[in-house]
């Protein structure tokens, strides 16, 4: 299965799970757990690649200094301010809210290796406590640059003006990534 395949079968997951999900649940009905969403410092990392959209950072997403709310398995560390992923790592950011208005995630990254290849997926709770974890994204880059717009998702399941806690799953596949500041695009908060 290519990469553009992987990609194109976990939206079409995330759309059937969104779909029958709405449909399992009446109109206005939230499917995760609601939480408060409070403002967040607006900035345009990706505006000298042509992005001007406004981007808020996830917490401890800058690595300039180790931030005990992301989680770090397999040998994934901070180093020279960037997360660095072996193959077989994963790095779990902290939780960070998102609605209708959340719709997309970008970070600066590299890969090295013969097929860099980086997945990203999103973990939400269910309002049945389930917590579910949805690929959304690969990243293929092998040089420094900001990473594909990734879609969230997730930012549909809650009701429309109401907000859940999400946290991204970043995990290489048989290469080496480093990442450095991860985003959250709210655009309908700018």
């Amino acid at each position: 299965m290519t990469l553009s395949r992987l990609t194109r079968a976990a939206l079409g997951a995330a759309g059937a799970l969104a779909a029958s999900a709405a449909l399992a649940l009446p109109a206005q009905a939230s499917l995760v757990v609601p939480t408060e969403c409070p403002a967040a410092e607006l900035t345009q990392p990706f505006a000298q690649w042509g992005d001007q959209n406004n981007y808020k950072l996830i917490d401890g997403a800058s690595f300039e200094a180790a931030s005990e709310s992301w989680r770090l398995t397999g040998g994934a560390t901070l180093r020279d301010g960037r997360l660095s992923l072996p193959a077989g790592s994963t790095a779990t950011s902290a939780p960070v809210c998102v609605g209708h208005g959340e719709p997309t995630l970008r970070f600066f990254g590299a890969g090295t290796g013969l097929a860099p290849a980086l997945t990203v997926s999103v973990q939400f709770q269910l309002i049945t406590g389930t917590w579910v974890t949805l690929p959304v994204g690969v990243d293929t880059g092998a040089a420094w640059k900001p990473s594909p717009v990734v879609n969230v998702v997730a930012n549909y399941l809650p009701a429309p003006g109401e907000y859940t806690n999400v946290r991204f799953v970043f995990a290489p596949l048989l290469s080496h990534w480093e990442i450095d500041d991860v985003y959250v695009d709210p655009w309908n908060r700018a």
